[in-house]
């Protein structure tokens, strides 16, 4: 018998444990990915490690990658991480246009992305089940680049900033081939 005790922490254990936003994001239309090839796209990530084993995580769907930070400068001198990708929902990186670039005072590539309409709420649901997460992009079943989500994404207008130097660059080149 379930109790309202029980439920309760039984739902404090699902939000510690984030099955919610996951239920929330997928129920929302947000597609799984196929962790054999994963899709170009945004996946939240799940645990950093400096080792496979230690960036397993348990009893969600996942992928390990490596992110080397061949692509930023700026921590090219840091050691390598491997990254635990939640498959179990992504935002598929469908672009409604060509990405734009500029630079900001800093000399640095800021890049702002639209993705296409049939994506944007999942880009929303998306955003709002991860709110201050980490999420890595992926192209060609590689890291391009992390960041954290700071704010809830409603329009489809995603603004990457703070890359390191210049990875916004690299990801602008393979978004754009």
């Amino acid at each position: 018998m379930i109790t309202k005790s029980s439920k309760i922490w039984l739902f404090l254990l699902s939000l510690a444990v984030g099955f919610i936003p996951q239920q929330e994001a997928r129920a929302a239309g947000c597609p799984a990915a196929d962790p054999r090839v994963l899709a170009n796209g945004v996946y939240a990530v799940l645990r950093e490690g400096l080792t496979p084993a230690e960036a397993e995580a348990e009893k969600q769907p996942h992928v390990v990658l490596v992110y080397d930070r061949k692509y930023s400068e700026a921590d090219k001198n840091q050691p390598a991480k491997y990254i635990a990708l939640d498959t179990s929902c992504f935002v598929p990186l469908v672009l409604a246009g060509p990405p734009q670039t500029h630079t900001d005072d800093s000399g640095w590539t800021l890049l702002n992305i639209t993705l296409a309409r049939e994506h944007v709420k999942t880009l929303a649901d998306f955003t709002r089940a991860h709110l201050d997460g980490l999420v890595a992009t992926v192209i060609d079943g590689e890291i391009i680049t992390m960041h954290k989500v700071r704010s809830v994404i409603e329009d489809g207008n995603v603004k990457v900033t703070r890359c390191g130097d210049d990875a916004c660059r690299a990801l602008y080149l393979k978004l754009v081939r």
